[in-house]
């Protein structure tokens, strides 16, 4: 059974990374014109906070197949 379900496990993960990736390389490529450019700025912040949360996810949904057997460490 764990065979089955590597698949569909490894096409969630590689997604939710591919995820992070872009909303890392989102907040690293956005430029502010300026100190006082306040609306990129809380871009840049909201970007990061949604990578935090987004990874913290993304560590949880590997937990489960691990522990399932379904994935190897």
């Amino acid at each position: 059974m764990t065979g089955l379900l590597r698949g569909p496990w490894g096409v969630i993960l590689v997604l939710a990374n591919l995820l992070n990736a872009y909303i890392a390389y989102g907040a690293l490529m956005i430029r502010p014109q300026g100190a006082w450019d306040e609306s990129t700025l809380t871009g840049i912040e909201l970007a990061s906070g949604l990578l935090i949360v987004s990874g913290a996810l993304t560590g949880l949904l590997t937990v489960f197949p691990v522990s399932r057997r379904a994935l190897s460490r």
